[in-house]
């Protein structure tokens, strides 16, 4: 199943309740290091994405549409398409799981270090403090 990691695959398909899809995820750590790969498709309406910065923070590098920040917070660790193109969506896709798969554990590595360098707490108060300090 594409972007499920292989090392965790099982034989068979997964045995889960049929209503899982609705329950709340209490371990999103959980979820997100379970995959090789986060897609965001949207094609409008995102301003800071979070999901990005989420499995970055957990190494898990990402494929994201040019839409609100979302190349912003990839930098150059994530692909980035064009909204609406689905063949462009799914080359990117392919590029990053061939690109992880040569890259071992280096590119998720660059999307954590990435996420706490440029994203982190500490940085976006100093921001802040600078920016009033300017009134």
């Amino acid at each position: 199943m594409l972007g499920v990691r292989t090392k965790k695959s099982r034989a068979g398909p997964p045995t889960c309740p049929a209503d899982t899809s609705v329950q709340p995820k209490a371990d999103m750590a959980a979820v997100y290091n379970a995959l090789d790969c986060v897609c965001l498709s949207s094609a409008s309406g995102e301003g800071f994405p979070n999901v990005l910065g989420e499995a970055m923070a957990c190494g898990v590098p990402c494929v994201a549409t040019d839409v609100g920040d979302a190349a912003l917070v990839l930098g150059g660790t994530g692909g980035v398409v064009r909204p609406g193109d689905a063949v462009g969506l799914a080359n990117g896709l392919a590029a990053m799981l061939a690109r992880t798969a040569q890259a071992g554990g280096t590119t998720g590595e660059a999307c954590r270090r990435r996420i706490t360098m440029e994203f982190s707490a500490a940085r976006m108060v100093a921001a802040t403090e600078a920016l009033l300090g300017e009134l």
